[in-house]
């Protein structure tokens, strides 16, 4: 339920001081009307949607840099309000993106792919491979799909493979399942030899990325691939077909991948099955596999055991007999063994012997959310210590078991060992949400394990927490909460809503999208369109490097991308869209630190087309064929 704008300023009962209302400092006529503004991630320019063109524009000078006229039919579908037409991609630590079926190198709109020649229809996805120093991109051509391998350093195509053959409406039946929750999505891995896994519709395939060539291309129907942990060894775990498989399409509520009974242990260099029977089949439908003690648990819908990469007949467990209990939820490895959650208890059992150490088990208050084979991140470690993040959960060790907690964003700090969570409170939350909603902040010393909890309120969930001078800052698109954490308890700072004037809402793309290389890592899980795929961390950082030092031959190139890599690190404030006391439509720019309120910026209209570029320390805002630059 929406709060009118009256009653949450009376509610708050504090108005906008008058911070100064400043003038641009360059203005761009663009051809057509304008759409979008999108600001490239590596390089840093903004680039101008309009219904006729896309123009990028030069962030030092506001000259434009180069322009490519967009698709008509694309347009034309956009301008009667049909979702879907979007044909630009932003291809993130890299300097290139997808425009109308072609990429381009955005420093220098150098095209590398050729969406007409190569007959590109749309965009599928893509990946970073550090080790292999290439950029891969899937897309949709005509009657086929094609991989490409994109070299970021020198930018060139490498090369391109047709993958397999695919109609015109597969193409759009495949990028609607692609599209869901995470657990559809089955990233590439890497061989211990350096070749690429690459999951090909009912296909497994191996890509020697020197060349593009397949090495083998198995027949298969993975819905989820595992390696173990030295990469020569791969799990493959079956979908489920008929209609068991279609009752469980992708759901707004995002919904768990099903399985059938049957498991592949294959070599990862040749494709081969490790198993003479070619399959293994489990007591029941596989729910989920996870990692453990140099093998992995199976979970299926009658029980679960533990088993081994080891060849032979088929798959043995630990145990002769599985662990047969049906309905498990959720398996957390404690030291005291592992902890089975079912659906209102939990027990906890021995590994070695799959027997129950408690003799009854534990009644639980709530039911827990059921284990999603989900994504699951690198795991940060401190000392003897860690944490990871899985689906919505973060997991959280400090030497007394393993701790999950629900978030919505959270911050670590290395130099003090603190790892800073939040979420909203739904134990304290109302069915009609009236003023601030309740969230949790709790502080971990992931060093001590010390951990403090506290609340605080803001309008609607909050979409990413940094940490300033002064505290932490809580904050979405409609406001923010300043908090103190002296080390040992929170106080609050302020806070402050601001009531959308449009009565729309304007996500925070920056503040939901992670693009730290190290942080779109995928090892032994599923992930989004856009991750980095590697097995040596020294080839990410390699990489890294190579990437802050990337020398175009332009100068003007390297001084953004300078200027770039430097400002991401430079960003003290947050901007809010609201009215000011005079009723004019501003955007108001606050200091994180003290969450004061410094400038306004003028706007022409309660649904503006803007972007906060705070590396080049500038404001893009776009009205009709117009774009007004401001100086942050």
């Amino acid at each position: 339920m929406k709060i009118r704008t009256f009653f949450m300023l009376l509610l708050l009962g504090t108005g906008f001081f008058a911070s100064a209302q400043v003038a641009p400092i360059a203005q761009l006529t663009v051809q057509g009307g304008g759409k979008a503004i999108f600001i490239h991630d590596f390089t840093g320019i903004p680039i101008v949607q309009t219904n006729e063109t896309y123009t990028a524009i030069n962030p030092i000078d506001h000259t434009q840099l180069w322009a490519v006229d967009r698709n008509k039919t694309t347009a034309a579908l956009e301008s009667v309000g049909s979702e879907g037409t979007d044909d630009y991609v932003d291809f993130f630590n890299t300097p290139f993106a997808f425009f109308n079926g072609s990429i381009l190198n955005v420093l220098t709109g150098q095209v590398l792919v050729d969406g007409e020649k190569e007959e590109i229809k749309s965009f599928s996805t893509f990946y970073i491979i550090p080790a292999a120093e290439l950029v891969l991109v899937e897309l949709y051509a005509k009657g086929k799909i094609r991989l490409y391998g994109l070299d970021p350093f020198t930018s060139e195509m490498k090369w391109g493979v047709d993958l397999r053959e695919m109609s015109g409406l597969g193409q759009v039946v495949a990028s609607a399942e692609t599209s869901g929750a995470a657990p559809y999505v089955i990233p590439p891995l890497l061989t211990a030899n350096g070749d690429l896994l690459y999951h090909n519709d009912k296909y497994l395939a191996s890509v020697d990325l020197k060349s593009g060539q397949l090495k083998w291309n198995n027949k298969l129907d993975p819905g989820y691939i595992f390696q173990n942990d030295d990469a020569t060894k791969l799990l493959v775990a079956e979908k489920r077909g008929g209609l068991g498989g279609m009752m469980t399409l992708p759901t707004d509520g995002g919904a768990p991948n099903k399985f059938s009974k049957t498991l592949y242990l294959l070599d990862a260099d040749t494709g081969e099955s490790l198993w003479s029977k070619g399959d293994s089949k489990m007591d029941g439908n596989i729910e989920f596999i996870m990692p453990y003690d140099d093998g992995y648990i199976v979970v299926h819908d009658a029980g679960f055991n533990i088993f081994d990469y080891t060849p032979g007949k088929s798959a043995e467990g630990r145990w002769k007999k599985d662990y047969a209990e049906k309905d498990v939820r959720d398996i957390v490895v404690e030291d005291e063994g592992l902890m089975v959650y079912f659906k209102n208890r939990r027990v906890l059992i021995d590994p070695a012997t799959g027997e129950d150490i408690w003799k009854k088990a534990e009644k639980l208050d709530k039911e827990p959310s059921a284990y999603l084979m989900a994504w699951r991140s690198r795991r940060t470690q401190v000392g003897d210590h860690y944490f990871y993040t899985q689906g919505g959960n973060i997991y959280v060790n400090t030497g007394k078991g393993t701790s999950s907690y629900p978030y919505d964003a959270y911050d670590y700090d290395a130099d003090s060992k603190l790892l800073v969570i939040t979420n909203y409170d739904e134990t304290n939350g109302a069915s009609i949400k009236v003023g601030p909603w309740t969230h949790s902040a709790r502080a971990i010393n992931m060093e001590t394990g010390a951990n403090k909890r506290t609340t605080y309120g803001i309008r609607k969930e909050v979409e990413s927490v940094d940490k300033v001078a002064n505290g932490y800052f809580f904050y979405n698109d409609r406001g923010f909460a300043l908090l103190n954490f002296d080390g040992n308890d929170w106080s609050e700072v302020t806070w402050k809503y601001y009531p959308d004037p449009s009565r729309g809402e304007r996500f925070l793309k920056g503040a939901v999208m992670s693009v730290a290389l190290a942080g779109a890592q995928v090892r032994n899980g599923l992930g989004g369109s856009s991750a980095v795929i590697s097995n040596d961390d020294a080839a990410i950082g390699r990489y890294e490097a190579r990437q802050s030092a990337l020398d175009s031959g332009n100068d003007v190139a390297n001084e953004m991308v300078k200027r770039r890599r430097v400002g991401r690190v430079e960003n003290d404030f947050g901007y809010f869209f609201a009215g000011n006391d005079d009723n004019q439509l501003v955007l108001f720019k606050v200091d994180k630190n003290t969450g004061e309120e410094v400038k306004q910026y003028p706007f022409d209209d309660n649904q503006p087309v803007y972007e906060i570029d705070s590396a080049y320390g500038q404001l893009y805002y776009l009205v009709d064929d117009q774009l007004k630059i401001f100086a942050l």
